[in-house]
């Protein structure tokens, strides 16, 4: 009706007149309806897109609706569909690749999450003393292969309740504990230089050995050749004395093949290729021993070599360099090897870890083993870091001269 302020319904003829190319009249342009595709393009523009939200839980964890969106529009025609994760698991990561690691770090369960934060803050911030070997390079196949004892190399150094400084003990993992491993001998052996004459005596052997958690004791037969057969040498007046450290070498990781060997620092008269020879003889003939033992001997001519080498004898193991290896030979061009890669060296750590235990890794013999009367060497009570631990211990009324005190003091 005219004048009215009710909408009107056009009817059909009005809708045709509207595209007949006459003139429309003022009541048929206000009441002609709008197309849902005329209403859109005026709403927005045809080059802009839309945030779309998502249903379902956010790649971060929080479960909440909408709080995942991607664009869309005529620049983005993707469907609204979840962006899901690059990794599904722990094992498909770079375990020597600190950013991929920490970028996926929900992979990891809850304990090994907080190791893996522990390690990061101990690398930007408390590096001091760990910084100079392999710590950090071996730190992260440590934790995300679930090393048994992986928090206490995590956690090597840091203060307990009595106010000291805690070593994890690991030396054979961790190089900061190698390293104060190594001050007893180099203590004990320094200024020996000239007293005898001394030798660096590797006994390695041509090829490597299967290890596993079911071989694992197989590393310990060619040790104990090798300590047998300087032993039998020192029994016949053939060297006078030897310091030894067993040692475990990665040759492969997939598959997982290892060479065990020792190192010796050894004082004898001298060390003619006769002496090699016998001495390659035995190890070969020891029980169990099925590799060809490959001996290098070298005069030690030199103060600054025979310091070299006695710290050259307790070093950590390198975990990253067979890692790399493995994982360019397998997984540069397709990640799909990434598992097998990772279960190999979860399966070194916890076969190393077994490998270890009921030996002693590192041993003293004749004028080197301070409790011979030959030793040629400086007595523990008279050595720096002994010296230093009693004062301190004094200094905090726990040495032996507190302990009696407190005795005489009880009994009053």
């Amino acid at each position: 009706m005219p004048g009215s302020n009710s909408a009107e319904v056009p009817t059909v003829a009005t809708q045709k007149n509207l595209h007949s190319g006459r003139p429309a009249l003022l009541d048929e342009i206000r009441n002609a309806p709008l197309s849902p595709k005329s209403i859109l393009s005026q709403s927005i523009p045809s080059s802009s897109d839309i945030c779309v939200p998502l249903s379902g839980a956010r790649l971060d964890g929080i479960k909440s609706l909408g709080s995942n969106y991607i664009l869309r529009g005529p620049n983005n025609r993707g469907e609204a569909e979840p962006v899901a994760p690059k990794f599904a698991a722990i094992e498909e990561l770079n375990w020597t690749d600190w950013d991929e690691v920490l970028e996926n770090k929900r992979l990891l369960d809850q304990g090994h999450r907080i190791l893996l934060g522990i390690a990061k803050k101990k690398k930007d911030f408390f590096p001091e003393g760990f910084e100079c070997g392999n710590y950090f390079d071996n730190l992260l196949p440590i934790i995300c292969g679930g090393y048994s004892k992986a928090d206490k190399i995590v956690y090597c150094g840091n203060n307990n309740l009595k106010g000291y400084k805690v070593p994890c003990d690991q030396w054979t993992l961790c190089s900061k504990c190698a390293y104060v491993e190594g001050i007893d001998p180099s203590e004990s052996f320094d200024g020996t230089f000239g007293k005898d004459s001394f030798y660096h005596v590797t006994l390695g052997f041509d090829d490597d050995i299967p290890f596993d958690i079911t071989t694992s004791g197989d590393p310990k037969i060619y040790w104990k050749a090798n300590e047998t057969a300087l032993r039998h040498l020192l029994n016949n007046d053939l060297i006078r004395g030897a310091y030894i450290s067993h040692e475990l070498k990665i040759r492969s990781l997939v598959p997982l093949q290892v060479n065990p060997h020792s190192h010796a620092i050894v004082t004898a008269n001298a060390f003619p290729p006769e002496l090699n020879d016998a001495l390659g003889e035995m190890i070969s003939g020891y029980a169990g021993v099925g590799l060809i033992p490959s001996i290098e001997v070298k005069l030690i001519d030199s103060k600054e070599y025979h310091k070299k080498c006695i710290r050259y004898l307790t070093k950590a193991i390198e975990l990253k360099e067979p890692y790399e290896t493995a994982w360019q030979k397998l997984c540069a061009l397709d990640r799909s090897h990434a598992k097998e890669v990772n279960l190999a060296m979860r399966n070194f750590l916890d076969a190393f870890g077994a490998a270890g235990s009921g030996i002693n890794k590192r041993v003293y013999m004749g004028n080197l083993m301070s409790q011979s009367k030959s030793f040629i060497g400086v007595p523990a009570k008279s050595r720096p870091s002994v010296i230093k631990r009693e004062e301190y211990k004094a200094s905090k009324g726990k040495g032996k001269r507190g302990k009696r005190k407190k005795v005489k003091a009880t009994r009053r």
